[in-house]
């Protein structure tokens, strides 16, 4: 059984995660996460999370005391964070073959950071 779960690849889909954050699912977001990495893999973990429950406690916050608030707009907030995490996700060495994109423009970006990497890769060498 165990050969048979080694061989099993589970791939980590940018979009379900960008769906439930920007619904504000974030127990479901961080469980979905945790499925793939923990925050102390690496840096780039610990740096996803660290955002996902910052903008959480930053709603909660404001939720609670619309003196204190920093923003109007929860979704724009949440659509720049996740552009942030989008960027830290393909740079962070847990998700390397395992994240897959289910459009076209993230398809794109995807080739270009391959490509990138195979450039820096020559360049080592």
């Amino acid at each position: 059984m165990k050969k048979v779960r080694a061989r099993i690849r589970s791939y980590f889909y940018v979009e379900h995660l960008e769906g439930m954050v920007m619904n504000g699912q974030w127990g479901a977001a961080e469980r979905y996460l945790s499925s793939f990495t923990r925050l102390d893999d690496n840096r780039f973990s610990l740096k996803i999370y660290f955002h996902m429950r910052k903008q959480h406690f930053l709603e909660t916050l404001d939720g609670e005391n619309k003196k204190l608030s920093l923003y109007k707009d929860a979704l724009t907030e949440r659509g720049k964070m996740m552009a942030e995490l989008k960027r830290i996700i393909m740079a962070n060495p847990v998700f390397k073959g395992r994240l897959r994109f289910l459009d076209m423009e993230n398809q794109r970006l995807k080739q270009l950071i391959n490509q990138a990497a195979q450039s820096e890769k020559k360049i080592s060498n």
